[in-house]
């Protein structure tokens, strides 16, 4: 499962010369202090450019929570059949 967006994050996608896409990977901004000594700046900062990462960003595993969802409102359905929609 990926995970949310960072601020500015960019996923790339790429053809596959077939009509189709597919995800190349991730950028990142890539940041600079813009202080120059200057006190009153605090922590402004400026873009110098974007990090390319081929991985997308994925949830760990112990935030992923499975839950049961139902297609009707009987709850010893264990599946769903023609006859039943």
């Amino acid at each position: 499962m990926l995970a949310n967006p960072k601020n500015c994050e960019m996923v790339i996608l790429g053809h596959d010369g077939m009509g189709k896409l597919r995800l190349d990977g991730r950028c990142t901004l890539e940041l600079k202090s813009k202080s120059n000594g200057d006190p009153d700046n605090g922590n402004e900062m400026e873009v110098i450019g974007y990090n390319f990462h081929e991985k997308l960003s994925i949830l760990p595993s112990k935030h992923i929570v499975k839950r049961v969802v139902r297609m009707t409102d009987d709850v010893m359905a264990s599946t769903l059949t023609s006859s039943s929609i």
